[in-house]
């Protein structure tokens, strides 16, 4: 092992100074200087600030012979990282104000936005890091107006510089709200602060204006969220309002909850009907968190883990034993998520009568099954309704029309195999479009290999307020990767399915995936989930966060449109009636007389989940 890692500090040497040969030999340009700029960033990120400066300098003194601002923009807030990590933090900020002024002063010959937000984000940073909070709120909220003003522009590919989402974008966002969480700014000082978004109406965005740091981190947290589901699409899912939506206008039953994790603590923002936000505040780290998060994921559905629930219930023939020691491992997480997420503000929500719980979550969050949330003998779908929102921004408050509602029920349940992959059979899908078309009569069915991109799509021009897709499917961070099997043989991808579904003359109501997972062990793959939702239009979407014996999803899925035939149910209402249901069909009935004195374990019901519009 010893003369490996000597072989590859030779070679990495090696390759640092063939680098810094070509480089000399290169005549000055643009490119040049941005060839400089990055060899530079990789010495500061392997700690070689020593060599870095040296190269640093050169492209500065290149750039400055070319004219090109522009370029000198780029070394100079490269420069302010080198000083920032020689802990000369006055040297460091004075650097990126530079860099910052004179990417500015091109906005007025280009847009230099791309470029001037890196360095308002840095100077937040560093001017946190020197503890003049104030003004790190001044230069952050500086870095989110310009990103809000370049959000169509944010994944164009003609740019100098690519945006990096997870090291550039994200942290302006979240060390923003970090610090308006933490800040006591008054109302006049926030609105100096916060730049009036030119697509709204000015009197309409007046009146919104964030009366408080909370209000406002609530505003940046909403942003963040769509920020991250244009970046995942490469190209803005919706038009953004940036205005707040109050709960009270869509759901006077329903609480909105942001749980946001940052490395010192777990913050709880609480939207309650008629009341002012509600902040609470958990002290524990993010690395407590992630490493509760994985827990349940490894027993859940990790497909890796030997002793998850995914695998034990794949045999033919599971061990009662192990399932029972399954649950018990699982029980004590879902309590210790629920005591984090939910017991800090279960008084405010006893107080006001809430019956709906609508999450918008972001990072490993997003994969919990929330429903499951364990507390006093009972999971949280007993005590409440609950549905999931990437931003209530996208919120279309429209209600559902059940008067004739009719369902575009397609499904495939033979095997499929496409290229060396093999989709098992879903032996249960003709039962459960039976049952949908039971509920509506009007509803349409496509089995097998009626079910193709052409036949949805000349079916959509009946305009289907529903359409449930019984099919294999999944949702991962990649967009590629995101697709559903059609009874032909092939696939769909996601942004075709999405293109295929926007073509109705109606906007879509519902859209039901309910043999589609999300991918293993991928936090980001919920975005895939909620962006096909966005970019389809449908008002909100029904899937499953893993695969569900499809005997068990029928009768779930029976019950559901039983429930959403009345006129006064809502679609989460609906969701949980079934998932009720199902929950005492198991208590009464376990699948082993081991698990009778045991609580229904989550991975027969927990699964599916509500995303959008709830109502």
């Amino acid at each position: 092992m010893a003369e490996l890692e000597l072989k590859l500090s030779r070679d990495v040497q090696t390759l640092q100074s063939q680098i810094e040969s070509s480089l000399v030999n290169l005549p000055p340009s643009r490119a040049t200087i941005y060839a400089q700029i990055h060899f530079a960033d990789i010495l500061l990120k392997n700690e070689q600030a020593n060599k870095a400066k040296p190269v640093l300098d050169t492209a500065l003194q290149q750039a400055r012979t070319l004219k090109d601002q522009r370029a000198e923009t780029y070394v100079l807030g490269y420069l302010g990282k080198f000083y920032d990590q020689q802990s000369n933090l006055s040297e460091a900020i004075a650097l990126t104000q530079q860099a910052l002024l004179l990417s500015q002063s091109q906005n007025s010959t280009g847009d230099t936005r791309e470029i001037t937000y890196l360095w308002q984000s840095q100077l937040g940073r560093l001017l946190r890091e020197k503890g003049e909070n104030k003004g790190a709120i001044a230069a952050y909220t500086a870095a989110y107006n310009t990103l809000q003003s370049l959000r169509s522009d944010l994944n164009a590919n003609n740019r100098d510089v690519q945006f990096n989402f997870l090291q550039e974008v994200k942290p302006v966002y979240l060390e923003l709200a970090d610090l308006l969480l933490k800040s006591k700014l008054s109302e006049r000082e926030l609105n100096s602060l916060v730049v009036a978004n030119p697509n709204i109406n000015q009197a309409k965005y007046e009146q919104n204006q964030p009366k408080n740091p909370l209000e406002f981190a609530r505003r940046v947290i909403e942003s963040w969220q769509l920020a991250e589901l244009d970046n995942f699409f490469q190209d803005p899912c919706s038009q953004e309002t940036d205005v707040a939506v109050q709960i009270d206008h869509i759901d006077s039953q329903a609480a909105v909850i942001y749980p946001i994790i940052f490395k010192d603590r777990l913050e709880i923002i609480v939207s309650l009907p008629g009341k002012n936000l509600q902040q609470a505040t958990i002290p524990i780290s993010e690395e407590q968190i992630n490493n509760t998060l994985d827990q349940l994921y490894d027993y859940l559905d990790n497909v890796t883990i030997s002793n998850s629930a995914r695998n034990i219930l794949a045999t033919a023939n599971p061990d009662p034993e192990e399932l029972k020691e399954n649950i018990q491992a699982i029980l004590p997480i879902l309590g210790q998520l629920y005591n984090w997420l939910i017991q800090p503000i279960e008084t405010q929500l006893n107080a006001n009568q809430i019956k709906n719980l609508v999450f918008v979550m972001n990072g490993r969050l997003q994969r919990v099954p929330m429903a499951a949330l364990y507390s006093n003998q009972q999971y949280l779908i007993e005590k409440y309704g609950i549905a999931l929102v990437p931003s209530l921004q996208l919120i279309d408050t429209k209600l559902l029309k059940r008067k004739n509602l009719k369902v575009l029920a397609a499904g495939v349940s033979k095997q499929i195999q496409i290229q060396e992959e093999i989709f098992p059979a879903l032996v249960n899908v003709p039962k459960e479009l039976d049952e949908i078309k039971q509920a509506f009569p009007a509803s349409q069915k496509l089995l097998n290999q009626e079910f193709t991109a052409t036949t949805i799509q000349n079916e959509l021009k009946s305009n289907f307020p529903v359409v449930h897709l019984a099919t294999h499917g999944l949702f991962s961070s990649n967009p590629e990767r995101n697709f559903i099997i059609t009874g032909d043989g092939k696939s769909i991808s996601i942004n075709e399915l999405s293109t295929l579904l926007k073509e109705q003359e109606n906007n879509l109501e519902l859209l039901v995936l309910s043999a589609c997972e999300t991918a293993t062990g991928d936090e980001r793959a919920m975005l895939g989930l909620a962006g096909t939702a966005v970019r389809s239009g449908a008002r909100s979407t029904l899937a499953t966060l893993w695969p569900v014996s499809d005997a068990s999803t029928a009768l779930l899925m029976g019950k559901f449109y039983q429930e959403l035939k009345k006129p006064e149910v809502q679609k989460l209402s609906a969701l949980r009636t079934a998932q009720l249901s199902q929950l005492e069909s198991i208590r009464s009935q376990p699948l082993f007389k081991q698990l009778k004195s045991l609580p229904p374990h989550p991975y027969f019901w927990a699964s599916y989940v509500l995303v959008g519009n709830w109502q």
